[in-house]
């Protein structure tokens, strides 16, 4: 019988609320199976010459993150209207400019 062992590089960064995973392009590639089964516990970055390029989440955790901005969007709205009912009118420059800085 042959054993064969498997190694996969990963840095472990802690953030507030959890650990997050950090792992190297190559390495998502060759090993996307165990990838995709600790997306399901944690966030994974995947790095691609050392710089994050994306950041694999299951799909709870994106629906979570779908809900959480449409909260804050309809927040948001709801704040504009009650600013409109007041007669509190922003001038377009101000509005984009609120929108670009978010």
């Amino acid at each position: 019988m042959i054993v064969i062992t498997i190694i996969i590089t990963i840095d472990v960064l802690t953030i507030s609320g959890g650990i997050m995973v950090t792992i190297a392009s190559t390495e998502a590639k060759t090993h996307f199976g165990a990838l995709l089964d600790t997306a399901q516990r944690t966030p994974v970055i995947i790095e691609k010459k050392g710089r994050p390029i994306a950041v694999l989440i299951s799909e709870h955790e994106y629906a979570a993150f779908q809900q959480f901005k449409l909260k804050a969007l309809q927040a948001d709205l709801k704040a504009g209207i009650e600013q409109a009912d007041q007669e509190i009118l922003l001038d377009i420059e101000t509005v984009f400019n609120d929108l670009t800085n978010k």
